[in-house]
């Protein structure tokens, strides 16, 4: 982590999708499985959210046909989700 830029961001504690955060009004949602309560708030590297970020465009198929092939959904668990990965 000391080697870039760290970077904040929620993540639901169920799913594991990103979540969208308000810090102004306290509000933190997820999209994919509506869950309002159960969100973590994570560091990262911004290199790492980038590729994230990359990935989402190509689900949503802003990216040239050669990526769209990867069709992949970065989940990230906490220890609070209790989800164990082998």
């Amino acid at each position: 982590m000391e080697v870039s830029d760290a970077y904040r961001m929620h993540v639901c504690d169920i799913c594991g999708l990103a979540a969208i955060a308000n810090l102004k009004k306290q509000h933190f949602e997820c999209r994919s499985c509506r869950n309002t309560v159960q969100i973590s708030q994570i560091r990262i590297p911004y290199a790492c959210k980038l590729l994230f970020q990359e990935y989402a465009l190509v689900a949503r198929g802003m990216l040239t046909v050669r990526l769209m092939a990867m069709s992949i959904a970065p989940r990230l668990y906490t220890t609070k989700s209790g989800v164990t990965v082998r």
